[in-house]
């Protein structure tokens, strides 16, 4: 309006008013435009993080596809349709609408013979039917995970780079599991407040204190006791899992860049252990000390379930059945600043329950207070067989 109204004076040269006016209207204009301009230029400069400062790390490019307090989940998924589905269900069930869910489906899918299965359509149409931004799998997916291998990380570093690829912007970078079933919303703030995750030390029956687990952690690392060769098995050091262990983008952006330039990306075909349980946590161990020593840094989101005893794992039967009854609740804060607080999801390593078996066991415990998961629920009252 400004311009315009100066334009519209300046045609009138001969009324001195008009000419003083008009200057006033430019000088008035300028302002304006050097205030804009100021503007878009600090909405368009990266976020300052904890760690843009270390050595190596270039800031990624600022987005304007997602904004840079998303979470982004990352699911390498295989199995049947029906399990597929019922994984991402599950996820859009309790993550946040800004979080952006990855996908990256095993390449062994017999997808033709698939085309006609109801939940296998399912499937192709939800990015369709989900809010932009929601939800991305990877346009060709590139390997076939196997168990126990290290496809695994391969895939979800495929998942990684192709958010990169979309220019998606987010803060955190989560690994998912084929088998953990979510059952409490919240993990994003969390996540949040927390910045890591270090599967080190941190699973048991998390009952424990978070603080005086982490100053025990801290202790070891920094008195040398555990292993800093980011490619050595060093399963001794209690590096036993990936799933719902969360990094900064940072962290994810300096992993990957420097697995790629040792040569060790395509060595995640022939690597017959669990890769994404050993190399990310000794390449903090090595590289990203600060971190753990700077963070309020928390188990993995997913706690794990053995019928036997183990220290990886929860054993008891009270311990997921409380879980389970908190995670109606998703604002539970357990004051005793226990690892409970850090649990949205469970996985069965023993038995190995599969997705769908989990999601019943979590209803029916809601529904009839029987949650004795390591029984397995074998035979009912009349002994008859449930499952």
């Amino acid at each position: 309006c400004a311009a315009r109204a100066a334009a519209f004076a300046l045609m009138r040269p001969k009324v001195v008013g008009d000419v003083w006016w008009a200057r006033g209207a430019l000088i008035v204009l300028l302002f304006l435009a050097a205030f804009a301009l100021d503007m878009r230029f600090t909405r368009l400069q990266p976020p300052t993080t904890k760690l843009e400062t270390s050595a190596g790390f270039q800031s990624p490019k600022t987005s304007t596809v997602a904004n840079e307090t998303s979470v982004a989940f990352s699911f390498a998924l295989y199995g049947t349709p029906f399990a597929i589905r019922m994984m991402l269900e599950n996820a859009l069930k309790h993550l946040e609408e800004s979080s952006i869910i990855l996908v990256h489906v095993s390449v062994f899918q017999d997808v033709p013979s698939q085309r006609t299965d109801v939940d296998w359509i399912w499937i192709e149409n939800i990015q369709k039917s989900m809010p932009p931004n929601r939800i991305f799998f990877h346009p060709k997916p590139q390997t076939n995970v196997h168990r126990n291998h290290g496809t695994i990380l391969q895939a979800h570093l495929l998942n990684y780079q192709n958010a990169k690829n979309r220019n998606l912007s987010f803060s955190h970078f989560v690994f998912m599991s084929a088998d953990a079933v979510l059952f409490r919303r919240g993990a994003e703030r969390w996540i949040r407040q927390h910045d890591m995750s270090f599967g080190l030390g941190m699973e048991g029956n998390r009952e424990y204190n978070l603080e005086e687990y982490r100053k025990k952690i801290r202790r070891k690392i920094f008195n040398s006791l555990l292993s800093s060769k980011v490619f050595q098995v060093e399963q001794k050091n209690g590096h036993k899992t990936c799933y719902g262990t969360f990094y900064p983008v940072e962290i994810m952006e300096r992993f990957l860049a420097f697995i790629v330039n040792n040569g060790a990306l395509n060595d995640l075909i022939t690597t017959n252990y669990m890769a994404e349980e050993i190399w990310i946590p000794n390449f903090i161990l090595r590289y990203e000390t600060h971190a753990i020593e700077s963070f309020k840094f928390s188990p993995p989101l997913i706690a794990r379930f053995f019928s036997f005893p183990s220290d990886c794992c929860i054993q008891s039967d009270t311990v997921v059945k409380s879980l389970y009854r908190y995670g109606q609740n998703s604002s539970f804060v357990d004051t005793s600043n226990s690892a409970l607080n850090a649990t949205f999801g469970i996985k069965y390593q023993w038995p190995p329950f599969p997705p769908e078996r989990i999601m019943m066991e979590m209803i029916m415990c809601h529904r009839d207070g029987d949650c004795t998961t390591s029984k397995g629920r074998a035979k009912n009252p009349n002994g008859q067989k449930q499952w």
